[in-house]
């Protein structure tokens, strides 16, 4: 395509202004941006040719961002980024290899110019940033990371962008650095690039990535600065780049030592939320033929899928509470055939560790119940007509265990509350620590006294509620009353066995992490589980310390690492549960 010399005269405007610093740029471009898309890359490839070669990048960083070669090639790459944009927009007409094939040269000079601004971008040094007080670096972020993300999106420049290994850690510290300052245009734009490496190299990319990056900043940052965008309602967000960036960070989950980082409440819940708001857009639509719309919700519900081998309470309780199960069970029958395959073992797998941890939980339980109430109301039945046998299986034992376990809520919501220091019963509710959120006090003379004489030294931050503390105590001795035929002979062994003072060491353990409905039990000393067994909370009142051969310990192993330990009386009877 011949260079239109009215177009050149528009793109020098760059170099008339240059002495101008910020002023230069924000003038330049806003000249430029009247440059319709057609004309853009035969201009700018000739600008970029006489006047932005590698030799031409600044050799250090020290004001930088006021030099002529600086800010003509920022304006220059976001006149790229408007040409490239125009070229695989649809109504133009054209494709990218229309452009000019001049274009396809220019990789050395704009690689050379993206390393030079991520490494501004990234640098720590204070002296660059004393250089740059005033400059918007995020305008920088955001071009550079559009500009290379449209570059890949043609085929030449893609595998040339994959092949260069030597150019993914730049990438990869210029996203972390974007996710890090909240830049989440940048954002999106690397995570698509990203994940479009990965796919090609996902092998290599796996074993790499955890050595390149902080895990947890990572994860918490990423989520944080890009999906909480899309569920607030941010104008700018971009449903594609959305579903890139929860794609990318389901591929870095196949690295454990991501994976144990970025599944976490916060994602999941923005996850969640993400499926919510998709499943709406499709339940709306007759038929729900939209594809993309499909492709965005698969995305969600891989992520939620990739999530269970790392579930915890919070995690669990994320899902329960934006109504997951009640999304994929109404989604199900309107699912295309292409989505049923990835779906179909999906719905009984998130049932089965629901159901774990509603036997444990009680907030979960809380959650559950709502859901079925929701469904109930809705007048969903799940039978073998619409669901398979598996789902139907699933869904009404997590229904049975729901009832029991409603029950088991309101007896243990009778119960008094205990003061951890006097063990004195009380109804009212009472104070926490504020720090821990897992022991309660009558008063605060009595937190005082507990905080010096055992708690201060044992106070760690929990994501396990009181409520939920008192409830795991309850199903255990419930549990251990409801199995005390089996227990006793073994607890009489123990007894006989050992002296009166050792008597006083008896543990029962009530492990809860395999199975919902049957527990398993194991008789053990306090000496054996010393190292292990953490705060001990008194749960119930104490009136039975006195009784000879009587006093005991409970240890609680729960779903999710949970470990509870509480004294109890050893003579366990109905009357008793109920002090």
């Amino acid at each position: 395509m011949p260079t239109n010399p009215a177009v050149l005269a528009r793109a020098r405007l760059v170099d008339a202004a240059i002495q101008r610093k910020k002023q230069a740029m924000n003038g330049s471009v806003s000249a430029l941006d009247e440059v319709p898309g057609a004309q853009i890359l035969p201009a700018y490839i000739e600008v970029f040719q006489r006047h932005l070669s590698p030799n031409k990048i600044p050799s250090s960083h020290r004001n930088s961002v006021n030099r002529p070669s600086t800010i003509m090639a920022m304006a220059c790459f976001r006149a790229i980024c408007r040409g490239l944009d125009y070229c695989y927009h649809p109504e133009s007409g054209r494709g990218f290899a229309d452009a000019n094939s001049d274009f396809l040269g220019l990789w050395l000079a704009i690689r050379a110019w993206s390393l030079h601004f991520i490494s501004i971008c990234t640098s720590k040094s204070p002296s660059v940033s004393e250089s740059i007080p005033d400059f918007d670096l995020t305008a920088m972020k955001t071009t550079t990371a559009m500009c290379l993300r449209l570059l890949a999106g043609h085929l030449s420049y893609y595998k040339t962008i994959t092949a260069d290994i030597a150019l993914h850690p730049h990438l990869v510290e210029f996203w972390r650095e974007s996710c890090r300052s909240c830049c989440h245009v940048a954002v999106r734009n690397l995570s698509s690039l990203l994940y479009s490496i990965m796919v090609l190299q996902e092998a290599q990319w796996v074993g790499r990535f955890p050595l390149e990056v902080d895990p947890e900043e990572t994860a918490r940052l990423s989520f944080n600065s890009v999906l909480e965008d899309y569920v607030d309602g941010v104008r700018y967000n971009d449903d594609d780049l959305n579903g890139y960036c929860l794609n990318l960070m389901r591929l870095m989950c196949k690295s454990p030592i991501l994976g144990e980082a970025i599944i976490h409440e916060e994602s999941v819940r923005f996850t969640c939320t993400l499926m919510r708001k998709y499943a709406a857009k499709i339940m709306r639509v007759v038929p729900p033929s939209y594809s993309k719309l499909w492709m965005r919700l698969s995305d969600s519900v891989d992520f939620v899928r990739v999530s269970l081998p790392y579930c915890d309470l919070p995690v669990v309780l994320a899902m329960v509470d934006n109504h997951v199960l009640e999304i994929l069970l109404r989604l199900w029958p309107l699912l295309p055939p292409n989505e049923v395959y990835s779906m179909q073992p999906l719905i009984p797998l998130i049932i089965d560790c629901v159901k774990l941890y509603t036997s444990s939980y009680r907030s979960v339980t809380h959650c559950v119940a709502r859901s079925i109430f929701s469904l109930d109301k809705k007048g969903f039945v799940a039978d073998t007509r619409d669901y398979t046998p598996d789902m139907v299986r699933a869904w009404k034992d997590l229904m049975s265990l729901s009832l029991t376990r409603y029950a088991s809520k309101e007896g243990c919501d009778k119960l008094p509350n205990v003061c951890f220091a006097c063990r004195r019963p009380y109804t009212r509710s009472m104070q926490s620590c504020s720090r821990c959120e897992s022991v309660q006090y009558c008063s605060m003379l009595c937190q005082k006294t507990h905080w010096k004489v055992e708690h201060k030294d044992k106070c760690i931050k929990s994501n396990i509620s009181l409520r939920d503390r008192k409830y795991l105590a309850y199903i255990a001795q419930t549990a251990i009353i409801e199995n005390e035929r089996t227990l006793s002979p073994i607890t009489s062994n123990y007894m006989n066995e050992y002296s009166i003072t050792e008597q006083a060491s008896l543990v029962i353990e009530v492990d809860f992490r395999e199975s919902p409905k049957t527990p398993r039990f194991s008789i053990k000393s306090i000496g054996d589980i010393a190292g292990e067994v953490g705060e001990i909370k008194p749960w119930f009142t104490d009136n039975f310390q006195g009784e000879r051969d009587t006093c005991g310990m409970v240890r609680v192993l729960a779903p999710g690492g949970f470990d509870q330990s509480h004294v109890f009386p050893a003579g366990w009877t109905k009357a008793r549960l109920f002090v």
